[in-house]
């Protein structure tokens, strides 16, 4: 097991390469007791800090990094393909900004909130940095991408930010914005 979180209605597990969840009541008997069901057999997560329950859904990032979220009893959402559209593709070296998504690039990944305009970031650091370089910004409700910060251009360029196009000012839901 790489992660367990838990909510009123079940435990959820993730291996490298699924998700699962035990339901009913603990008792000295719960490994046999427990309901168990799937939530994904393909997709799981190696980052044991990724998955956070926030604004009523589990976010996370898989094996290669790749953004995706759920809500409990909900199918996954794969939030990285809005990246693809955004960005350019994930899949090919030098294409647009896209961050380049592989096991062997990647040291780390963390999911935050951010509440000042209801949001959840994705971070990641990859290999030879001490520091989370880019960071993409989905809206808590809608898992609409906000945009992306990079910081790894702080030598050359200076902070780069993309965003969607829409102000966000101080204290404003991003879920309420029509972009």
């Amino acid at each position: 097991l790489v992660a367990i979180r838990g909510t009123n209605e079940a435990l959820y597990y993730w291996r490298k390469g699924s998700i699962g969840t035990i339901r009913g009541a603990v008792t000295s008997t719960f490994t046999t007791s427990g309901t168990h069901d799937a939530v994904s057999t393909e997709v799981g997560t190696t980052a044991p800090m990724s998955p956070q329950y926030l604004y009523g859904y589990f976010w996370f990032t898989d094996a290669f990094g790749k953004p995706w979220r759920f809500a409990p009893g909900g199918a996954l959402e794969p939030l990285w393909e809005q990246m693809n559209a955004a960005f350019g593709s994930l899949d090919e070296p030098g294409v647009a900004t896209a961050m380049q998504f592989t096991g062997a690039d990647l040291a780390l990944t963390m999911v935050a909130p951010y509440p000042g305009i209801n949001g959840v970031v994705f971070a990641f650091s990859p290999y030879n940095t001490v520091y989370y370089t880019r960071l993409f910004v989905f809206a808590a409700g809608s898992g609409q991408l906000w945009g992306e910060i990079d910081f790894d251009a702080v030598a050359t360029e200076g902070i780069k930010l993309v965003a969607s196009g829409a102000v966000v000012p101080a204290g404003e839901d991003i879920n309420a914005l029509s972009v």
